[in-house]
């Protein structure tokens, strides 16, 4: 029997589903949801109850009900200036808004397996998916409001626990048409794992890949000016020129390996928001030649040699409208010193180093 959810789509822009080891046997689920402020069904996000269920294979072990992390934040990925301006504030606003709405709880996990896996399928209330992907997206067939946004993350626990990596960038990014752009996920594991980034596709409510329009894949999935499209698996940087306004869905999936064997993975779906009436340009940020301990193999990584005691290394950043740059940080390495210098002008600095233990 086929279940009709139009009155529920339009207003999901993106998430992402991340567990935490905390102790004994208890972890922590969390789904992060972004809101398209403009979305017709957007204000049902707020006070959800989203249902999380725990697989053993197919086999499903436990469903989870999610409790909403504080109140709504706005995300919108504008100048302080124009916050303002968003559609969270209006609709009748001109910039798109997007919300951010975090949903966790505590899971016990008794059972030892290589093929666990925590599955959101869109049920934001209730029994019935009803996380409508945003009506705005231009690169994927929505069907009428109807595809339901679905998403996974898997644990292999065989041989001790483990936590998905946490995610330092926020999704749902703003670029502007015919200008050089790079993303990175800023993702980073808190238990060392080696990450394998890829684009995978999006999935409906059964877990299912969904069709994407003529001209894009899940691998390739933004309208860009012809090979100006890269993908980097070792860091997750996404590089490219768009050729055209779109709001297009991206989906990154991180892979978790400790000593060869995967211990996890997590995906992050998001939409990339291109707009055509931009006046400014991003600032150019370089990697020194100043590199001590290891090599700049380009795509913004360093190898460390194997010998190092030490990894040390500078980054500058220059921009064209003259406009003043705010950089921070975050998830800097335990006992690394990250100094930054000239900050909120035109051209600040950033050193790092790095005194390497084992």
């Amino acid at each position: 029997m086929m279940v009709s959810i139009q009155g529920y789509a339009s207003h999901v822009l993106g998430g992402e589903l991340l567990y935490e080891y905390l102790s004994g046997n208890t972890y922590r689920v969390t789904l992060t949801i972004y809101g398209d402020c403009s979305g017709q069904s957007f204000p049902q996000l707020n006070n959800s109850r989203p249902i999380v269920t725990l697989f053993d294979g197919t086999a499903s072990l436990n469903s989870l009900q999610l409790i909403q992390q504080g109140p709504g934040i706005e995300v919108s990925a504008v100048c302080p200036a124009e916050i303002n301006n968003t559609k969270c504030k209006s609709i009748s606003n001109a910039w798109p808004g997007v919300m951010k709405y975090i949903f966790a709880t505590n899971v016990n996990i008794t059972v030892t397996s290589a093929d666990l896996k925590f599955v959101f399928g869109g049920v934001l209330s209730g029994t019935q998916p009803n996380a409508g992907r945003s009506n705005a997206i231009t690169n994927v067939s929505i069907g009428g409001g109807t595809s339901v946004i679905y998403l996974e993350a898997g644990l292999n626990n065989t041989n001790g626990p483990n936590s998905s990596p946490k995610y330092n960038s926020v999704p749902t990014p703003y670029f502007c048409v015919f200008k050089p752009q790079l993303y990175n996920q800023a993702a980073a594991d808190p238990d060392n794992d080696s990450l394998y980034f890829s684009l995978t596709s999006a999935l409906d409510q059964n877990g299912n890949p969904i069709q994407y329009n003529v001209g894009y894949t899940p691998s390739e999935p933004l309208s860009v000016n012809p090979g100006s499209f890269s993908y980097n698996s070792i860091n997750g940087q996404l590089g490219f020129v768009p050729n055209a306004t779109q709001t297009s869905v991206v989906v990154n999936r991180v892979d978790e390996y400790k000593n060869g064997q995967l211990v996890g993975f997590s995906m992050r779906e998001m939409n990339m928001i291109v707009l055509g009436t931009c006046n400014n340009s991003p600032p150019n940020t370089t990697i020194n030649d100043d590199i001590v301990g290891g090599k700049y193999a380009g795509n913004n990584i360093i190898y460390v040699c194997n010998d190092s005691k030490e990894i040390s290394f500078s980054i500058s950043a220059l921009d064209s409208n003259k406009d003043h740059v705010n950089v921070s940080a975050s998830n800097v390495p335990p006992g690394a010193i990250l100094n930054i210098l000239h900050n909120n002008t035109d051209t600040p600095d950033v050193s790092f180093r790095w005194t390497l233990v084992g």
